[in-house]
């Protein structure tokens, strides 16, 4: 299991790996066809197995956005960026917020 401390995480068994890349790959797809509810659900999945992915973050963070939630979306940038700090992506999208 992922354990988090103060923005450090001991790493998920491969397995639990394997299956977050697999469902954030399924959130993706979701996304773009704009069923954003199913992919919201899918990315939760994912952080539960994987909890310091940092993309499924971004990813929720830009489902946030479409559904209109810029607060919500605000906060996942920011826990990227407390894991990531020089994580561009992030810090470009949260200035435009």
């Amino acid at each position: 299991r992922w354990v988090e401390k103060r923005n450090h995480y001991i790493k998920e068994s491969p397995t639990a790996q394997a299956e977050a890349k697999r469902l954030q790959e399924k959130a993706a797809k979701r996304a773009a066809q704009g069923n954003y509810d199913k992919a919201f659900g899918i990315l939760k999945r994912v952080l539960e197995l994987e909890p310091s992915n940092y993309k499924a973050r971004r990813d929720l963070a830009m489902v946030f956005m479409e559904k209109g939630k810029t607060e919500e979306a605000k906060n996942q940038l920011i826990e990227v960026l407390g894991v990531h700090p020089n994580d561009v992506w992030s810090l470009v999208v949260l200035a435009l917020l």
